[in-house]
């Protein structure tokens, strides 16, 4: 397995990021005539397949430590797709980013309470601007809390302990396996639930064909199997600091993806402020001296 030194891991979870913030404003608007546990079942259903094709030799590698770590990592994982996923029925697109990006602080916090180990300055600063920037692009003092901001918020809380997770088992265990179970697991428990709740009627669009590749094998099978593995490289603070650009990137897709009115985002002085403070952030922590 190749190892990656910290600007190669670095770009790949900003690419992630990238992704991860198209993902945002293009399930809003598919969730507008979707079903929102049908649509998780078709993410997750593609990524499981894409994911068996790809690493079907290494099936011989699952085992005991393998299962468990991929049913916890699949709990929360479920959960904050789940959560963040149902949020945007409630809320908008660019506030469900914000809120979900609130795990740059909840991981430091848990993470640093589980090891023992304290933050350095830089990693601290980073920390501190992410939020700063979060609370700018969220609509600072002029956001109002709803039912969509609770779900983004308890998605925020399941995204911070698969990361946390995640960096625990992919130091001894095979990224590809863990990566594997995880969105197995998940991909089951949708599809279960998607079926019980007996959908209406499902209406095969060309975007929802486009937001199935985008987040299912792109977003998911990609992007969280590399995930597996590039935290073997890096830390999950380190991480989840660099992954406070998705809102970001979510904010920059919203104002160019057209949603099912016809109409785009607008851009805000305090969202031009917000990401100025994210991108401060992932600056001051990349070029810190420890």
């Amino acid at each position: 397995m190749k190892t990656l030194n910290k600007t190669q891991a670095d770009v790949l979870l900003i690419l992630f990021s990238v992704i991860w913030g198209l993902s945002f404003p293009i399930t809003k608007s598919v969730l507008s005539y979707t079903p929102v546990f049908l649509f998780l079942a078709f993410r997750f259903g593609s990524a499981a397949i894409f994911l068996v094709l790809a690493f079907w030799k290494k099936a011989r590698q699952i085992n005991k430590d393998t299962i468990i770590a991929g049913i916890l990592i699949g709990i929360s994982f479920f959960g904050s797709l789940t959560f963040q996923v149902s949020s945007l029925q409630f809320t908008s697109s660019s506030n469900s980013a914000f809120i979900c990006g609130l795990s740059v602080i909840l991981v430091p916090v848990i993470s640093t309470k589980i090891s023992g180990r304290k933050l350095n300055k830089g990693t601290q600063a980073g920390v501190a601007l992410s939020l700063i920037g979060l609370f700018f692009i969220s609509g600072s003092l002029h956001y109002s809390f709803n039912l969509g901001d609770l779900l983004a918020l308890l998605s925020a809380l399941c995204m911070s302990i698969q990361i946390i997770l995640i960096e625990k088992y992919s130091a001894r265990l095979d990224p590809a396996v863990i990566g594997l179970l995880q969105v197995t697991f998940c991909a089951c428990l949708y599809l279960i639930i998607a079926v019980a709740m007996k959908p209406a009627s499902i209406s095969i669009t060309s975007e929802l064909i486009l937001a199935t590749i985008i987040t299912g094998v792109l977003g998911t099978a990609v992007a969280y199997s590399g995930l597996v593995y590039i935290q073997k490289f890096t830390s999950s603070t380190h991480t989840v600091i660099i992954f406070s650009t998705e809102p970001v990137f979510a904010t920059i897709f919203s104002l160019i993806w057209w949603n099912q009115h016809n109409t785009v985002a607008s851009l805000q002085l305090n969202t031009i402020l917000g990401c100025v403070f994210i991108l401060a952030s992932v600056l001051i922590t990349e070029l810190w001296k420890k």
